[in-house]
Parts: C-alpha cells; sequence; structure tokens
C-alpha cells in the first residue's frame, strides 16, 4: 500500500517469542481474534515511518488476509478468515464491516465507489467509509471473479457463471443453474430462462 503520506504493511508472522521479540510486539497491543481453529498467526500492519501498528491474533487456516488503504479517509479496511475489520485511522477505531459464520475472505477489489470484498461462498459490496450497500451468501464456492463495466462477474466451482450489478446486486445473468440445481425443465425462451433462475438464486 504506498501512498505519499501513509504506508501501511502487512505481516503474516508465527505468533511465537522470537516474532514477537523481533517485531517489539506486546501483549496490550494484540487484539485476539476468536474466529476457528488451526495455527495461531500474528497479522500484523504498520505504518512504516511513524510506526503507528494494530497487531491481530488469530487462527491461520491458509487463507491470507489483505489490507486496503482509501486514501483521504484515514481508513483501512482488513479482509481477515470471515471478517472485514474497518480501522479508523483517525480516531484509532477498529469497527467489524460484516462477519460471516464460516465463510474465508479471499480478496478485495476496488471501483470509483464501491469496494468489493470476495468471500469463499459469498459477496458483500461496501462504501468506501465502511457502510454495507449489500451482500450475498452463494450456493458453490467461487474460482473466479472479476469486474466487467458496472457488473462483476462471478464463476463457481461447478462452472457456473453469474453476472451482477456491482451497485444492486441485482442479478442480470445465470448459466444453467436450475438444471443443475434441482433437475427443473430448462426453458427455451433464454429470457425465461434467466427470470427463472434470477428468482431462484434470490430465494436461496
Amino acid at each position: 500500500i504506498k501512498n505519499k503520506m501513509e504506508k501501511y504493511e502487512l505481516k503474516i508472522l508465527n505468533d511465537d517469542f522470537e516474532n514477537r521479540t523481533k517485531y517489539k510486539i506486546t501483549s496490550d497491543q494484540i487484539i485476539t481474534l476468536d474466529n476457528g481453529e488451526g495455527r495461531i498467526s500474528i497479522a500484523l500492519i504498520e505504518n512504516i515511518e511513524s510506526k503507528k501498528r494494530f497487531v491481530f491474533k488469530y487462527f491461520d487456516a491458509g487463507v491470507s488476509p489483505e489490507i486496503l488503504y482509501i486514501e483521504g479517509k484515514e481508513l483501512i479496511f482488513l479482509g481477515i478468515q470471515f471478517e472485514i475489520i474497518k480501522i479508523d485511522l483517525k480516531n484509532n477505531e477498529l469497527k467489524s464491516v460484516i462477519k460471516f459464520s464460516s465463510n474465508f475472505f479471499f480478496e478485495f477489489l476496488e471501483t470509483k465507489d464501491f469496494i468489493i470484498s470476495i468471500f469463499e461462498m459469498g459477496i458483500c459490496v461496501f462504501y468506501k467509509n465502511g457502510t454495507i450497500k449489500w451482500y450475498m451468501e452463494l450456493p458453490e464456492i467461487l474460482i473466479d471473479w472479476e469486474i466487467v463495466g458496472n457488473d462483476i462477474k462471478l464463476t463457481f466451482f461447478d462452472k457456473k457463471i453469474s453476472i451482477q450489478s456491482i451497485e444492486t446486486g441485482k442479478i442480470k445473468f445465470i448459466s444453467n443453474w436450475l438444471k443443475i440445481k434441482n433437475n427443473n425443465p430448462i426453458f427455451d425462451d433464454l429470457e425465461q430462462q434467466i427470470l427463472a433462475e434470477k428468482s431462484y438464486m434470490i430465494k436461496q
């Protein structure tokens, strides 16, 4: 994360005496996240110049946390385990933006107005101040995602694709959902098909 004023780095460390000594981490700096099981790691977010830091202890299941610094707002978003945490640098406050029960955070994507957070089986879109616009838990594991114009295109483990509006979450297209999901007949008319699949998706 590079910025003329702020340079924050995220380091993932094993939680051991050696690292706590090397990085001068004291117990009173540590915020413990209660989120599952696995080996314990430390996520150290530090400003290279001012040495301002935030230290999180968490169960590491092998999915890397990520930070996103928002220029001009003095905010950092941390995606870690099943959660997104907003770090307000100005007021030194932490707030959870969203937390799923067991849905690993994968990656942040950014548009001019929104931050899109991709989870293993979920998506959450929020404004750059941390206010949620919409979110959705998904019925399948995601394997790929990309911004296409004003939409987000999601590809699922079984190769199905959905396209939905970044701003509203409205589903514009889903490929072959009903046929695979519950053996309902496929409509000849594509528009009818999309409508049927869209309503199924929303009921989920």
